[in-house]
């Protein structure tokens, strides 16, 4: 059976307030980014047997937020230039390692 994973309010908050306190972004832009890490989050907690087999759905949905949002201010930080550089190195990383077939690596 599926457990239901929902990010709390209070941590969709805490998300909230992060970016508001450390971007310069709009409260609506802000708004919408930790509305979509939330619901990033739930899909990835419905949809891992592990998360869903550890019984501790509410703290990986807390620890996964955080995460994205460390990810977010990270790239946020870096720059659109320098954050695209280390953003497309890391997608390519996985490319290369994970989606193209062995022989071809």
């Amino acid at each position: 059976m599926v457990e239901i994973c929902q990010v709390s309010e209070e941590n969709l908050k805490l998300l909230l307030d992060e970016f508001q306190q450390s971007t310069r972004a709009s409260k609506q832009n802000c708004q919408s980014v930790a509305e979509r890490i939330k619901q990033e989050v739930e899909r990835i907690c419905i949809e891992s047997k592990r998360i869903q087999a550890s019984g501790e759905i509410s703290k990986w949905a807390k620890n996964l937020a955080q995460h994205r949002l460390r990810q977010c201010l990270h790239y946020y930080k870096l720059g659109s230039r320098e954050g695209r550089i280390h953003l497309h190195s890391s997608l390519s990383a996985i490319v290369y390692r994970y989606i193209t077939p062995p022989q071809i690596q």
